[in-house]
């Protein structure tokens, strides 16, 4: 039995604060702010609404802690999604995996209870962010800090991401590169117009954050003339990238010094050095490039083939292939990692489905129905199907109303799935990959030869 019963006084101060910022509250006080909100000793919504800290700020970078929470889990079944079964499972590939369900929270729950009862506790998070006040801002944001960090560690070499603020000029941008790391950049005064630049009280903010000051105008900082440097405020960091620090930082800077009240109030453009656009739809409203028009129909007199010809537009726009037409079948093709994804337009009413084969040549074995099962149990809106001898993912949307960010992210969603899940289903069960080489099954046990 513990020592001493639960206190949040007990909990390690950094933590407390980002839980309370989290929870929508200033983090002045965040003990006191989280006994209002939670009680003086939490339940089980505390969890709820609070997992994504919970997991990436205490769980990361608590090792005792995030041990005895994953053996528990594993103990009690949970977790065990396809993408949870992978050998070698990364500890935080593992809690990631698991869902916000009432067993996962009761478990954790209790480990956090534990840390409460004890006054010993040491502070696994020393942050800048329990040293000073924060403006406060919406709960919303810290899912949206996960998400951005999980989007920047997905991105390859030479691709970049841009946040904009939808109803006043600012952003942050990142640029992935390769071996070098990452950089990223607060856009300067040399950017803003006159209404919008920002005071020496901001800008002494922006510094305050770890955001390094211009080193010249544009038309100094080249990377010609000045490869180190940038016309905005910037950060670089090296391998490994730590892609939570990093997102924290753009989250902040959005807030205290844009002035940003919530993700909702953002949009993004992705794309690659070559200017292709990429889809990234976990973050949100996607701004559209410059020159892209936008394609939203809500005519249900059109037919399958005029609502094909939209998708097509729509398709050639953001993948920046012209070119691009659809087979002897109507499918018209995007590559998504190693997966592809299909669109085909039929039926009347119009359906626009979107579909990607993950694994073919799939050999004969009755755990595929109980994997194909799992995957749908943990897939809020990809469908998964088996059929013949291939796994598939599969989601369909209506032809009318016809939503253009509708199509693009349900693109994303079903070939980032395939792609994510196309290499652990062939270790499963063999086969071929769209793009991969055949692996032979695996055989069952050998018996040495006896019945």
């Amino acid at each position: 039995m513990p020592r001493y019963r639960f206190q949040w006084e007990h909990i390690p101060e950094s933590l407390l604060t980002e839980l309370a910022v989290a929870a929508g509250a200033t983090g002045e006080d965040p003990a006191g702010e989280l006994r209002l909100a939670y009680g003086a000793r939490p339940k089980e919504r505390f969890v709820h609404d609070l997992w994504p800290t919970l997991r990436e700020v205490w769980l990361a970078r608590d090792e005792s802690a995030r041990a005895a929470v994953i053996d528990a889990l594993r103990r009690a079944g949970v977790g065990r999604s396809l993408r949870a079964q992978r050998e070698p499972v990364d500890a935080m590939e593992f809690l990631r995996s698991v869902r916000n369900a009432k067993s996962m929270r009761t478990i954790v729950l209790a480990a956090f209870h534990e840390l409460g009862e004890s006054d010993s506790a040491v502070d696994p998070v020393p942050r800048r962010v329990a040293d000073r006040g924060l403006t406060p801002r919406s709960r919303a944001w810290e899912p949206y800090s996960m998400t951005l960090a999980q989007t920047l560690g997905a991105l390859s070499d030479g691709q970049y991401l841009v946040l904009e603020c939808k109803d006043r000029p600012g952003f942050v941008q990142f640029v992935v590169h390769g071996v070098h790391g990452l950089r990223a950049e607060l856009v300067s005064n040399y950017y803003l117009p006159a209404e919008a630049q920002l005071t020496p009280e901001s800008i002494e903010a922006v510094t305050a954050l770890g955001w390094h000051p211009p080193t010249g105008s544009p038309e100094e900082s080249t990377p010609e003339q000045d490869p180190d440097g940038s016309a905005n405020f910037f950060r670089d960091w090296p391998l490994p990238v730590p892609f939570i620090e990093v997102a924290r930082l753009a989250v902040d800077s959005l807030v205290e010094v844009m002035a940003v009240p919530h993700p909702r109030y953002l949009r993004y453009q992705a794309f690659t050095g070559g200017g292709s656009a990429i889809l990234l739809p976990a973050l949100g409203e996607r701004a559209p490039a410059a020159g892209e028009s936008t394609f939203d129909v809500a005519d249900e007199s059109l037919g399958a083939e005029q609502v094909a010809q939209r998708v097509l537009e729509i398709l050639r726009h953001a993948s920046g292939d012209d070119e691009l037409e659809p087979d002897d079948e109507g499918d018209v093709a995007l590559q998504f990692g190693s997966s592809v994804v299909f669109v085909r337009v039929f039926g009347d009413p119009p359906i626009v489905r979107i579909y990607s084969p993950a694994l073919g040549q799939v050999p004969d074995d009755p755990k595929i129905t109980d994997v194909v099962n799992d995957l749908n149990r943990d897939s809020a809106f990809t469908k998964w199907l088996a059929i013949d001898d291939t796994i598939i993912a599969v989601m369909d949307l209506f032809g009318s109303p016809l939503n253009e960010a509708s199509v693009l992210q349900a693109c994303s969603v079903v070939g980032n799935s395939a792609d994510d899940e196309d290499d652990a289903l062939q270790q499963m069960f063999g086969g071929k990959t769209f793009f991969g080489e055949y692996v032979r099954p695996k055989l069952p046990p050998s018996t040495g030869g006896y019945l």
